[in-house]
């Protein structure tokens, strides 16, 4: 059994948590450095079993968002992209310099009565022109969700090791020196008999 250089201050965590009825104290390294925490403190088994649920979670969440986020990039890929520069300078050309940016909001909602094939056009451009922000906009949504999902992963399995890690240890500790005396006393009923 290894407990490193800080096998008494566990010691003295331990007694301190049992002497205050504590079932967590946190363990900044256990919070930020969990995976090594886990190596260091020779828990191998469950290092791998938190590799791989860490993996696993990771991978589920970028199935899911590939899944969602193919569709929206090919249709931007196929949408053909209007800057706002373009649509305010469609309406420029067809309501005069001074006039373009009046008319959007107006011939959007259908506030303008279309008569002549530069409206009709001037329109054409401005659904484009939302059809393509409302595509950017969706995909900027879903790239957000992905790194918001995983972080939120990710500080709630730091969370969960920084506060119990200690008693996990504790509990990993006490079964190895189990382990160790049970060996040792069968080791010994085997030499007297």
């Amino acid at each position: 059994l290894y407990m490193g250089l800080g096998g008494y201050s566990h010691v003295k965590k331990w007694w301190r948590m049992k002497k205050e009825g504590k079932k967590f104290s946190l363990d900044p390294l256990a919070f930020l450095f969990t995976y090594y925490w886990l190596i260091v403190k020779k828990m191998w088994r469950t290092a791998l079993v938190y590799l791989g649920i860490c993996l696993t979670v990771h991978f589920l969440i970028g199935v899911v968002f590939v899944r969602q986020a193919v569709p929206v990039v090919e249709e931007l890929n196929t949408t053909e992209k209007v800057t706002y520069s373009e649509v305010v300078a469609t309406l420029e050309d067809v309501y005069g310099e001074d006039n373009g940016l009046r008319y959007w909001s107006k011939l959007k909602n259908g506030e303008l009565i279309i008569s002549t094939k530069a409206q009709a056009h001037a329109l054409e451009v401005i659904k484009q022109y939302d059809h393509y922000r409302a595509l950017e906009d969706q995909y900027s949504f879903l790239k957000t969700l992905y790194v918001v999902l995983m972080v939120v992963f990710s500080l709630v399995t730091m969370l969960i090791f920084g506060l119990f890690g200690d008693r996990y240890y504790y509990r990993f500790v006490r079964r190895q020196i189990t382990a160790a005396i049970q060996s040792h006393e069968d080791e010994y009923e085997r030499r007297v008999y």
